[in-house]
């Protein structure tokens, strides 16, 4: 899957691929459904999606979302290349993800995330900078070194969105794990606002990447290859 799907980050000196492996749909938190999410690819230019689903071991829609995928990937199987998956939040800092082993199996791809601190309870508000920033990177740190996952998903996102930062030199020793584990590092436009410092960190270390929008609506489809042409290497 690495050589089909994903690349070194230096090819991005050469040219952008038109990839977007980070979707959402109505089946979960997105507003459209996935034929018009696929249309928009198109649309755009785009030569691969995957549909990652928020999935948690009790989610009942994903019989139907993969049957739908299926008929999809058929259908427009002349215009563009479909992939599915699913993101998965860590449960604990062991590296265990709140899916079920069946859903992996049917997937293309699995995004390991640190959506919540696990075992924390109560309002994610009520920690400060320093406790969230230890908590996600011990999150990421037990995805990466025990989860089966092909994906680490918005490297401190969660910290990002909740306090707008996350510490540069623990993204670089994430950056480090992942290649180490031949991980893929996900470049997410929805949570690395600044493309700069996530970008300076991969050149450097040459990890397999993955380009994603995180894309919610029709609109955002593709975003993540629209910013990657407005940053320049220095």
């Amino acid at each position: 899957m690495h050589n089909k799907l994903f690349f070194k980050a230096k090819t991005l000196l050469n040219s952008i691929p038109l990839t977007d492996l980070h979707l959402h749909t109505n089946y979960t938190d997105g507003q459209n459904a996935i034929e018009e999410m696929v249309k928009s690819a198109i649309s755009k230019g785009l030569k691969k999606i995957a549909f990652t689903e928020h999935v948690r071991k009790n989610s009942i829609f994903f019989t139907d979302f993969m049957a739908e995928f299926e008929d999809l990937k058929d259908k427009y199987k002349d215009k563009i290349e479909i992939f599915s998956g699913v993101e998965v939040k860590a449960i604990d800092y062991n590296g265990n993800l709140d899916i079920k082993k069946e859903m992996e199996k049917l997937v293309d791809i699995i995004i390991g995330v640190a959506h919540t601190y696990p075992g924390f309870k109560g309002n994610i508000d009520r920690l400060d900078y320093k406790e969230a920033l230890e908590l996600e990177f011990k999150t990421l740190k037990g995805i990466i070194e025990k989860a089966n996952v092909d994906i680490i998903g918005h490297i401190g996102g969660t910290c990002i969105k909740r306090f707008g930062k996350f510490n540069i030199d623990l993204v670089r020793e994430l950056v480090i794990m992942c290649k180490e584990k031949g991980i893929v590092v996900e470049i997410n436009s929805r949570y690395h606002k600044n493309l700069n410092e996530i970008m300076k960190i991969v050149m450097d270390i040459n990890p397999y990447i993955s380009l994603g929008s995180d894309a919610h609506s029709i609109n955002e489809v593709g975003d993540v290859i629209r910013k990657l042409k407005d940053w320049s290497y220095a």
